[in-house]
């Protein structure tokens, strides 16, 4: 096993970062999972590779661009994108505070 624990305090608390409601069962079993998969990580850690070329692409795909052109026939009139806006305040979207300040 690794020498990482996790306990099933740990998973309750990622859960709840994750917003992801979990029994007690779940997060015991959770736990012992996620313990299996770091000495999985452990044992690759052992590997030797220093005989190995660094790997930064292995798909050979290639970044395709266009030019940066605005279609005006594509956007939409000030007056259309708030349409359909629960609130709007002198033209713009008014939605709930999410940063605060020492101002504020």
């Amino acid at each position: 096993m690794s020498k990482k624990q996790v306990d099933q305090n740990q998973i309750k608390d990622i859960a709840k970062l994750a917003h992801i409601p979990i029994s007690d069962i779940e997060s015991q079993q959770l736990a012992k999972d996620f313990a299996k998969t770091l000495a999985v990580v452990d044992q690759l850690k052992t590997a030797d590779v220093s005989r190995i070329d660094s790997t930064h692409q292995v798909t050979a795909f290639k970044n395709v661009t266009r030019e940066d052109k605005v279609d005006e026939s594509l956007s939409f009139t000030q007056a259309e994108a708030l349409a359909n806006a629960p609130q709007q305040k002198d033209g713009f979207f008014l939605v709930p505070k999410v940063l605060t300040t020492e101002d504020n």
